[in-house]
Formats: structure tokens, C-alpha cells, sequence
């Protein structure tokens, strides 16, 4: 039989030397973990801090660019060029209008009807007045002109003039005509006597077939009218702009009316009693100073 005779708390004292290593242990991971969490949060830092930095520099940058750019548009002379740039670009963007709306129509107009001049004048914001002249050489095509055109989209009224009818017909009987032989309007009956209807067929004819009418065979004219047989017309389209159809606002903007205006608008704004004006005070007795070349004034309404 083994007696232990080794007393209780040295057995105590010898179990808890493991412990304390562990604890020193820990407690070495401890602060190298708390030196690695502390340069962390330093670079961190510091590298938030320089973003910061950097982010103010370019805030005030841009606050320093916005507040130029303010100044800049204070100016009435500024004004002045973005306003005659909007007009310059409005202007010659709107130099399409009328060969577009020209193109629009003639996808509209019948092979029977030989256009020789097309104008268009605004009638308000959204609708315009189309004017054609043309050559039709029946009246049935008189009649079905109105029909092709109010095909047109948009298209509000149809008006015709001129057409003069040419289409032979057979006159009343006549002593001298017995027959009743066919004529066109303005010829008298064609007598049933061979001599007589010979010194008639005299009278109308020509030395030569070609006589000249419409301006065919005349090389200094180009536009060429009706022939014999054929009738001038003109007709008169009013077109509106219909929800989803063609834009038939063809209206212009009056440029002088509208510099004027806005620089007389600038001016009222931007002077102040006893300072000079927008584009400075002026020598004494020469007139103010205006945008754009203008003066006073309101013109005809543009079109």
C-alpha cells in the first residue's frame, strides 16, 4: 500500500502552472492582436481622411467652376450668344420644313396631274395652306383631284379653281349643220356643205401643226403650261396636324421681333440706376445698344 503523503494545495499549486502559460498565452495574442487592430485603424483612418481631403479639394473645385459659371451667366453679354445660338440652330434646322412638307405632299399627288408650282405659307402654330397649279386634261380628273388629296392625313378643306372644260361635245343642229359633227368649246358647227366645211377647216388651221401654247418649244422657258387639250388648275390645301400623322406646322419664329425683346428684357434687368447698361453706357446722344444688329421694331409675322 503506497501512501501519498505530498500535501493537497502543493498538488493544487503544480495543476495551476499550465494554466498560467495559457493565460500568458492569451494574453500575448491578446495585445498583438490589439497592435494589429490599432495599425489597421490607423491606415484605415488616414486613408479615409485623405479621401476626405481629396473630396473637399474637388468640391471646392467645383464650387469654384460653378460660381464662374454663374458669374459667366449673369452677363448679358452671355446672354447675348447663347441666345443668338439657339436662334442660329432653331433657324437652320427649320430650313428643312418646307422641302419636307413638299416631299409629304407629293407622295399625294396623282400621275394625271402635272404639277408646274407648289407654296406653302403657315396658317398657325400646327397647320398650314398649301396652294398647287397643275395641268389635268379631263374632267373626270377634276373631279377625282379632291378625292386624292383628302387622302392627305391631316388634310382640313379642298378648294379648286380655273379648270376650263376642253372636251369635245356635239352642238345643236344647225341649217349649215345638219350633222352635227363634234366641236370644242369656242369652235362654231362644222357646215355639212364640202365647200363650206372646207373654207372652215381653212379658217382654223395653221401653216403648221405646232402652235406654240404653254410655252412648249420655247428653250427660255422651262416651266411649261397647258397644251391645247388641257386646263390649267390650282388648288388650295388647308392641312392641320393630326394625332399621329405629319407635323404641317411650318410657322417661323420672327428673329428681330424676338432679339429685340429679349435684349430690351436683359437690359431692364441688369441696369441698375447711375450704372452703365448691358453692354455699357453709350457716348451721349447715340442710341442704345441692341442684340444681334437689331433695332426697334416688330416686322411682318415670318412665314
Amino acid at each position: 500500500m503506497k501512501l501519498n503523503l505530498v500535501p493537497t494545495h502543493v498538488a493544487k499549486e503544480r495543476a495551476s502552472g499550465g494554466a498560467i502559460f495559457v493565460m500568458f498565452v492569451l494574453i500575448l495574442a491578446g495585445v498583438f492582436l490589439a497592435v494589429i487592430m490599432m495599425a489597421t485603424s490607423k491606415t484605415a483612418l488616414d486613408a479615409q481622411k485623405k479621401s476626405e481631403a481629396d473630396a473637399l479639394q474637388r468640391a471646392a473645385d467645383v464650387k469654384k467652376i460653378s460660381d464662374m459659371a454663374d458669374t459667366m451667366m449673369a452677363s448679358p453679354k452671355t446672354h447675348a450668344v447663347v441666345r443668338n445660338v439657339s436662334l442660329a440652330e432653331a433657324m437652320r434646322a427649320h430650313s428643312d420644313v418646307y422641302p419636307n412638307l413638299y416631299d409629304k405632299l407629293r407622295q399625294y399627288v396623282p400621275s394625271y396631274y402635272r404639277v408646274t408650282s407648289m407654296a406653302a405659307s403657315p396658317g398657325d402654330a400646327d397647320s398650314c395652306i398649301v396652294t398647287m397649279t397643275g395641268v389635268l386634261t379631263t374632267y373626270q380628273q377634276y373631279a377625282d383631284l379632291g378625292l386624292a388629296f383628302m387622302r392627305i392625313p391631316g388634310a382640313q378643306s379642298y378648294s379648286p379653281s380655273g379648270y376650263t372644260i376642253t372636251d369635245q361635245y356635239v352642238p345643236n343642229l344647225t341649217p349649215e349643220d345638219m350633222l352635227g359633227r363634234p366641236i370644242r368649246p369656242n369652235e362654231g358647227n362644222v357646215p355639212s356643205d364640202p365647200l363650206q366645211r372646207l373654207a372652215y377647216l381653212q379658217a382654223q388651221g395653221t401653216h403648221s401643226t405646232y402652235t406654240g401654247q404653254g410655252n412648249f418649244g420655247d428653250p427660255d422657258q422651262t416651266t411649261k403650261g397647258a397644251m391645247p387639250n388641257a386646263s390649267p388648275v390650282t388648288i388650295t390645301i388647308t392641312l392641320k396636324t393630326a394625332p399621329g400623322g405629319p407635323n404641317f406646322g411650318i410657322q417661323t419664329p420672327e428673329p428681330r421681333a424676338t432679339l429685340s425683346s429679349a435684349a430690351s428684357a436683359a437690359a431692364t434687368s441688369t441696369t441698375t440706376a447711375g450704372s452703365p447698361g448691358a453692354f455699357g453706357t453709350p457716348p451721349s446722344g447715340a442710341p442704345p445698344a441692341t442684340t444681334g444688329g437689331t433695332t426697334g421694331g416688330t416686322p411682318a409675322a415670318g412665314g
